[in-house]
């Protein structure tokens, strides 16, 4: 309600204070002209009156004859009759009389100001008595100056008018004028008040209306105004987002519905997923897998059969469901083939086969394999596009440092790429700790987005007993990402003969 009253309020200011501004510029022009018009109207009357009572002087002089000496009596009640004369017109102030050399004559005692215009007038003698300023009207400050003279008498009249005199006129007219604004004015803010509250009151509704939905109560009543047209586009702009609003809650609705099932599907097939790998892990091996999503491609298992442990770990291109199907393929291959008792080559070159047919979405997948003969120490081998795996040697001497190495593996590709493909199986003998990986470790990022790289995983082999080994490579990981979320599934798998 607040905001509609400002904009009622600004509305109508605006308006007036243009209104006003129009009006005060026009007033002064007005003032102006009117001003300079009875100021020049009133300097010809008062001169015409000057010549007028010149003349009558002079016609009365002329009548008293040639005999007749003009003594100072005489003289003093002519001038003093025709002096009031002029007088009379209006505005006029001080009347003077003067001879050639100073002014001694004055009808009603002078008050200060018209002692000042007297020697204001005394000043100016001497031009008019050379005929400079004769018959004229010169306007000075605030007053007006007349001078004429009277050739019959040889003597000079002279008034002085002050411009508030005749500037009642203007100001009378000023006040109808401003009287006439005011009554303009305040039938303006009425009309201009009903105006305005006809647009604002619409508004207003319509804010209450946006409130309303804001809130969440989307079917609320539009008001039905349709005083104007933008309003009624408006109110159309609001019934239409009502019911988009209302369609967009209803699919968000069926959204989290069906998000919440995804979810719940996610959940379930990582907890399947989860359950496939070893559920108990022997005391010679140590193992963890932390897919980036609820279910990932990375896959371990490994199976003991008499003296030899078979060990597997692979990592599926991509991420999500269809890499843990892949994945899933991988190691039921594995486990059938681990149980008759086929070599590695056998088994990856068994994968490939599987994995290669009907390949639609062209998904490969890293695989190492190994045997080994914890009797003998002998180990046999297959890579197929793996990350190399670490060797830790024991050493034969106690106190000795254990030796770290990289195990040598041939360039074998990676299974589901070329069905015909003929892998290379290799086989050494050693006794220690083999760590297997996958590139989730060396690829961890950080949030300056900075990879965690081989050179740190080594250094943590080298510094780390091999007992809790597997632990501690996560615990690097995550120390080094931080807050960076993860961005691929991270297996660790180590075996110790």
């Amino acid at each position: 309600m607040n905001k509609s009253n400002s904009l009622h309020s600004k509305l109508v200011s605006r308006v007036l204070l243009l209104t006003i501004s129009i009006f005060t510029a026009v007033f002064g022009v007005f003032f102006y002209i009117t001003k300079q018009q009875l100021n020049t109207d009133n300097c010809e009357r008062v001169a015409a009156t000057l010549q007028y009572e010149e003349r009558d002087i002079n016609a009365e002089v002329n009548a008293l004859g040639d005999t007749v000496i003009l003594t100072d009596s005489i003289l003093y009640s002519i001038i003093t009759k025709h002096l009031y004369e002029v007088k009379n017109p209006k505005n006029t102030l001080y009347t003077f009389l003067s001879d050639s050399s100073s002014i001694y004559y004055y009808g009603d005692p002078l008050s200060k100001e018209g002692l000042a215009i007297k020697n204001k007038f005394s000043k100016k003698l001497p031009a008019i008595i050379s005929g400079e300023k004769r018959n004229q009207v010169l306007e000075e400050g605030t007053y007006n100056y007349f001078f004429t003279y009277l050739p019959k008498i040889d003597r000079y009249f002279m008034a002085a008018t002050r411009d508030f005199d005749f500037m009642k006129e203007v100001y009378t007219m000023s006040a109808v004028a401003i009287v006439l604004m005011l009554v303009f004015i305040t039938a303006l803010w009425t009309l201009l008040g009903k105006s305005v509250s006809s647009i604002v009151k619409p508004l207003n509704q319509l804010a209450i209306t946006a409130k309303n939905i804001s809130g969440g109560d989307f079917f609320t009543t539009i008001p039905d105004d349709k005083s104007f047209a933008e309003i009624d586009s408006l109110r159309e702009s609001f019934t239409s987002m009502q019911s988009s609003l209302d369609d967009y809650m209803k699919n968000l609705e069926r959204t989290t519905i069906d998000k919440e099932k995804i979810e719940n599907d996610l959940e379930i097939a990582h907890s399947i997923q989860m359950s496939m790998l070893p559920a108990a892990l022997d005391s010679r091996i140590e193992a963890k897998l932390v897919p980036a999503r609820e279910v990932g491609g990375d896959i371990y298992d490994y199976v003991i059969s008499g003296d030899d442990i078979y060990v597997m770990i692979s990592d599926v291109s991509g991420k999500g469901v269809p890499a843990a199907l892949v994945a899933s393929s991988i190691q039921s291959i594995f486990r059938s083939l681990v149980s008759l008792e086929a070599s590695p080559k056998e088994i990856i070159s068994a994968m490939n086969k599987v994995i290669s047919k009907n390949n639609s979405r062209n998904m490969f997948a890293t695989v190492f394999l190994c045997r080994i003969d914890t009797e003998s120490g002998k180990m046999v081998y297959c890579n197929a596009g793996h990350n190399p795996p670490f060797i830790i040697e024991k050493s034969a001497e106690a106190g000795k440092k254990a030796r770290v190495r990289k195990l040598n593996v041939e360039n074998n590709l990676p299974v589901g790429l070329f069905e015909g493909f003929e892998y290379a199986q290799q086989e050494e003998c050693c006794r220690g700790t083999i760590v297997l990986y996958t590139d989730g470790v060396v690829e961890a990022e950080n949030e300056a987005d900075a990879l965690l790289g081989e050179a740190s995983l080594i250094n943590l082999i080298e510094s780390h007993p091999v007992k809790g080994l597997t632990e501690a490579i996560f615990s690097l990981v995550r120390e080094f990402a931080g807050e960076a979320p993860q961005s691929d599934d991270i297996t660790v798998c180590q075996v110790t003969w």
